[in-house]
C-alpha cells in the first residue's frame, strides 16, 4: 500500500474519532529510518477554533517523557558519570522512604529499579503529583517522598511508580549540578534538534503554538506539573519524530554516534523478566510483540491533564509512529497509533519472525480433584487495582474479570490455561493462595494478589465508613469505605480492596499500597480525598451548569454513582445515574442504572433501559445478559 493510500485511510480513521470522541487536535507522524515519510496536524488547539493544529503544535506528552528520562539517564551513564546498577544513596544519601521490611530496603535500590519500575515505589507523592493540585517546586515534590511507603521488597515486583523515574531525574540534577530540564535540553533536545521539547505548562502556555488539553468538553485543570522525570514535558509530533528516528537508526543521529547500541539493547530489554515473559517494561519503554509476531514493538503512551499520545517503533523493520492529541478520553489515538504502525509494516513487505508458542501451551491437560480446585478460589487484586474472582463452577475453575468469564483448564496443580494459549499460575504459601501470575498470548505477565479473607480487626473500623471525594487532574473522583464482618473494604476506580490493619488509622491494600485515615481525611496510595457528604440538589446544580460544573463530567458521576451503591446508598446512586443519562448519550452509564432498576424491582424502567442500548449497541453483552433474567 503506498504512502498516499495509507494517508487516505488514516485521515479517515481520524476524522471519525475526533467526531466520536470530541477529540480537538490531532497530530500525526509516520516515521522511518530516512526521517519523517508523512506528518499532519488536524483540528484546533482549542475551542475557540482561532488556531489550527500542524505538526509544530505542542502537545504535552505527559508519561512519553519517561523515554525521554532514561534516555537522558543512559547518556550519563555512556560519558562514565553513573551505571545502572549503581544505588540511589550513593548519589542521594538523604533519600528515605517508609517500609515495612528489612532494616536496609532502602539501600538496595538502585538505578535499574527506578528505571524499570521494580523499586516497590508507590505511583505518587503526597506533594506536586496528579493529586495535589498546589504550588510546589522540583525538590519540594522529591522531599515529600519520603512521607510514603513502599509496596513490597525492592526488586521483588513490578509496579508503574511516577516517583522512581521523578528520582532518577533529581539524582541527574545531582550528578551534573544543572536542573534536570537543563541537562535534557543539553544532553537529549539540542543532539536531536528537538528545539520545541519545554518542560513544564507555565512556560508551555506563553507558546505561541500549544494546544490546550481538554477532559470532555472543558479544558483540564491545573496550575503546574512539577513531575520532570515522570512527565510533564510539551513537544511536538515532529521533533518527537526526531527521538523515534534515532531509535531506528541503532543510536545514531546525523552519522554520528549518539546512545551505544549495549545501552539501546539494555533500554529494549524486559527487565528481570519471568520465564516465559516476552512482553513488559525495559528502561523507560515498553517492550512487546502484541502486533506482529515476535518482532519487537518499543513504545510508550502518555495520558493526562487533558491529553492522550504515543509513541511507537519497530526497531527490526524501521517504522514508527508518533500521534497526540489534546482530549483526555476515549482510546482513539492508540488504535489510531496501532493502525497506521500495521499499514507501514503491511506496506514494507519486510518478513516478520513467526510468533514462538510458549512452553506452557505444550503441557497436556489434567485432572484436579474438587478440593484441590476450591483452595484456589477467591478475589484476587492487581498492583494496577484490577479485580479478578475465582470460582468453582461444576467441575471447572472459572475466573471472572472486565465483565467477562474464562474457564482454567489444569496443566498442572498450580498451572491453568485459557483459551490454549493465556496462562495462569497460581503461587502458593503453604496451602493458601499468594499470588496469580497471569501471562497473555503475546507473552506480558500480570501479577494478581490474592485478597481474602483477612485476620479479624481488634478495632471498631466503623468510624471510617464514609463517602470520600479527591479530585483527579482538577475534576472530582470518589471512594468508598465500609466495614464488613470486622474486614474494612475500600472502594474506588471499580474495585474493591481489602484492607490490612497495620497501626492506628494505618493500612494497607493486600497489594501493598497504603492507605491512612487522619482529621476524617483518607489518603490513599497519597491520594487525599476528604468524607464527603454530598446531596440530590448538588449533583443536580452541577447538572444544570453543564459542562462547566466539574462535578457534572461523566466519569465523575459514574464514580459517584458506584461509590454511593457500595456504601448501600441506592436511590442515591440511582438518582445520580438519571441525572448522568440525562447529560450525555453513555452506554455503560445506562447499563448501570438498568442494572440498580433490576435489583430494586423496577422491571419495567429496566427493561426499556436495555432496549434503548441494543438499538446503537446491539452486541453490549452485559445488557443481553441482564435482558435475559427478566
Amino acid at each position: 500500500m503506498p504512502i498516499d493510500k495509507i494517508k487516505k485511510e488514516l485521515k479517515k480513521e481520524i476524522e471519525n474519532a475526533m467526531r466520536n470522541q470530541k477529540i480537538l487536535g490531532f497530530a500525526i507522524s509516520l516515521i522511518d529510518k530516512t526521517g519523517i515519510l508523512w506528518s499532519e496536524g488536524f483540528g484546533c488547539t482549542d475551542h475557540h477554533k482561532t488556531h489550527k493544529v500542524d505538526t509544530d503544535t505542542l502537545f504535552s506528552i505527559q508519561s512519553t517523557g519517561k523515554t525521554l528520562t532514561a534516555t537522558a539517564f543512559l547518556r550519563a551513564v555512556q560519558k562514565g558519570l553513573v551505571n545502572l546498577d549503581d544505588t540511589l544513596i550513593t548519589y542521594y544519601p538523604d533519600f528515605t522512604v517508609n517500609h515495612r521490611f528489612d532494616s536496609d530496603e532502602v539501600s538496595k535500590i538502585t538505578f535499574r529499579h527506578l528505571l524499570s519500575h521494580r523499586s516497590g515505589l508507590t505511583h505518587e507523592a503526597p506533594v506536586g503529583s496528579n493529586y495535589d493540585d498546589g504550588d510546589c517546586t522540583f525538590e519540594e515534590h522529591i522531599e515529600s517522598i519520603a512521607d510514603t511507603w513502599l509496596r513490597f521488597p525492592v526488586g521483588s515486583n513490578y509496579s508503574y511508580s511516577n516517583l522512581g523515574m521523578d528520582l532518577v531525574a533529581y539524582t541527574l540534577q545531582l550528578i551534573s549540578g544543572n536542573s534536570f530540564p537543563e541537562y535534557v535540553r543539553k544532553e537529549v533536545a539540542d543532539p536531536l534538534t528537538m528545539d520545541t521539547l519545554i518542560y513544564g505548562n507555565p512556560k508551555a502556555m506563553h507558546h505561541p503554538n500549544v494546544a490546550i488539553g481538554y477532559t470532555g468538553p472543558v479544558p483540564a485543570h491545573f496550575e503546574n506539573m512539577i513531575m520532570y522525570g515522570a512527565g510533564c514535558p510539551y513537544t511536538s509530533v515532529n521533533d518527537l519524530s526526531k527521538y523515534v528516528l534515532m531509535q531506528l537508526n541503532n543510536g545514531v543521529v546525523a552519522s554520528e554516534p549518539y546512545l551505544r547500541e549495549d545501552l539501546l539493547k539494555e533500554m529494549r530489554t524486559i527487565q528481570y523478566a519471568s520465564e516465559n515473559q516476552k512482553a513488559g517494561y525495559g528502561l523507560g519503554l515498553v517492550v512487546s510483540p502484541h502486533l506482529f509476531g515476535d518482532a519487537t514493538i518499543c513504545h510508550h503512551s502518555g495520558g493526562g491533564y487533558g491529553y492522550i499520545g504515543t509513541m511507537m517503533w519497530v526497531p527490526d523493520i524501521g517504522l514508527g509512529v508518533v500521534v497526540q492529541t489534546n482530549q483526555g478520553n476515549g482510546g482513539a489515538p492508540l488504535e489510531i497509533a496501532e493502525k497506521a504502525l500495521t499499514l507501514l509494516v503491511e506496506t514494507s513487505r519486510i518478513a516478520i519472525p513467526e510468533q514462538r508458542k510458549p512452553k506452557f501451551t505444550e503441557l497436556p491437560e489434567i485432572s484436579l480433584s474438587v478440593d484441590q480446585l476450591k483452595r484456589l478460589e477467591g478475589s484476587y487484586i492487581s498492583f494496577g487495582g484490577l479485580e479478578f474472582t475465582i470460582e468453582l463452577k461444576g467441575s471447572h475453575l472459572v475466573c471472572e474479570a472486565l465483565d467477562s468469564e474464562f474457564i482454567l483448564t489444569p496443566r498442572g496443580e498450580y498451572i491453568f490455561t485459557t483459551d490454549g494459549s493465556r496462562s495462569t499460575k497460581f503461587v502458593m504459601d503453604d496451602d493458601t493462595p499468594h499470588h496469580m501470575e497471569y501471562i497473555d498470548p503475546k507473552g506480558g505477565i500480570l501479577y494478581i494478589v490474592y485478597q481474602g479473607p483477612g485476620e479479624a480487626y481488634t478495632i471498631d473500623a466503623t468510624e471510617y465508613t464514609d463517602l470520600y471525594r479527591g479530585f483527579t487532574y482538577g475534576n472530582p473522583c470518589y471512594a468508598g469505605v465500609k466495614a464488613v464482618e470486622d474486614q474494612l473494604y475500600l472502594f474506588i476506580w471499580d474495585s474493591t480492596l481489602r484492607l490490612e490493619y497495620y497501626r492506628p488509622n494505618l493500612f494497607f491494600t493486600v497489594s501493598g499500597e497504603a492507605v491512612e485515615f487522619e482529621n476524617g481525611n483518607l489518603l490513599y496510595g497519597n491520594r487525599l480525598m476528604k468524607k464527603y457528604d454530598v446531596t440530590l440538589k448538588e449533583v443536580k446544580k452541577a447538572a444544570e451548569e453543564y459542562p462547566e460544573n466539574r462535578m457534572s463530567y461523566m466519569p465523575s458521576l459514574k464514580e459517584l454513582a458506584a461509590a454511593l451503591q457500595f456504601l448501600g446508598r441506592i436511590p442515591q446512586a440511582i438518582a445520580t445515574l438519571e441525572i448522568a443519562t440525562s447529560l450525555e448519550d453513555d452506554a455503560e452509564v445506562a447499563y448501570r442504572l438498568a442494572e440498580l432498576y433490576y435489583t430494586t424491582n423496577k422491571i419495567e424502567k429496566a427493561q426499556k433501559f436495555c432496549n434503548q442500548i441494543l438499538e446503537n449497541h446491539p452486541d453490549f453483552k452485559k445488557v443481553q445478559k441482564l435482558l435475559s433474567r427478566f
